[in-house]
């Protein structure tokens, strides 16, 4: 079930529902709605949702595993 994931997903990655939101590009009563099981994304939305949320995951699993790059002013141009 969709609420069951999304819930637990927003649980692990420590954000608050406004944050979430932001992440997902959807509104916080959408979240909301989510989270309860009110409603639930397309499945093709459903499938993005869990790419970005698999990708937020994995940046911040590298970055407290200190598995990440920092990048020069110069490196940026």
């Amino acid at each position: 079930m969709f609420a069951e994931y999304i819930r637990k997903e927003q649980e692990e990655l420590k954000l608050d529902d406004r944050n979430l939101s932001r992440l997902l590009k959807v509104s916080v009563p959408t979240i909301g709605r989510w989270k309860r099981g009110v409603s639930s994304p397309h499945p093709l939305a459903e499938a993005a949702i869990k790419d970005v949320l698999k990708r937020q995951e994995t940046s911040i699993k590298k970055i407290l595993d200190g598995d990440y790059e920092i990048l020069e002013d110069d490196d940026l141009d």
